[in-house]
């Protein structure tokens, strides 16, 4: 039997479907995991790990030695969803920046989109909300961010900007013990 064009479409939809079902199910899954503080975890450091997200249009910038402690694949899913949802909204160019201020680890992501009306910026945190200007998506992602920095004893909020949004996410820093 010789498969048809529209067969073809018809799987190609279906294959998206799935993909976007298991996404989605992978932050659900992050988002009950970071529910209550982590232990201690592994050592992150985090320059290296949002490296891995850098292209074309997303640059990575700041101090490679930042180290945060927690769990790795969390971190990651905070990652991803924080740069593709600056990628999704941000209608251009996405900036990350790790840095240490004192005991404190920041990120800052910035994107050149229409940015994050004033009252909208702590409840999009709360899982399934979206914001009234922005289509697509489920509300889990900024949810997931929010869940993971406070896991780890951090926070992720929105800062004022002139130009686009800029999400600030925090940690603690962590140094490791010396041998004595």
């Amino acid at each position: 039997m010789q498969e048809s064009a529209g067969d073809d479409a018809t799987l190609q939809r279906a294959r998206a479907s799935v993909a976007k079902l298991t996404k989605l199910t992978e932050q659900l899954l992050a988002l009950s995991r970071a529910g209550e503080r982590m232990p201690d975890g592994d050592a992150v450091l985090l320059r290296e790990l949002f490296d891995t997200f850098a292209a074309d249009d997303v640059t990575i910038t700041g101090s490679a030695d930042v180290t945060i402690r927690g769990d790795e694949s969390l971190i990651v899913a905070l990652a991803e969803n924080a740069i593709a949802n600056a990628r999704q909204h941000g209608g251009g160019r996405v900036r990350v920046d790790v840095g240490e201020e004192g005991a404190e680890v920041t990120v800052d992501i910035r994107d050149d989109g229409q940015g994050v009306r004033e009252q909208d910026r702590e409840r999009l945190f709360e899982p399934f909300v979206r914001g009234s200007q922005l289509r697509g998506g489920h509300g889990i992602g900024l949810a997931l961010i929010a869940h993971v920095a406070r896991a780890h004893g951090g926070s992720a909020r929105f800062l004022a900007a002139d130009r686009g949004a800029h999400l600030r996410i925090t940690f603690p820093a962590w140094q490791p013990r010396e041998r004595v």
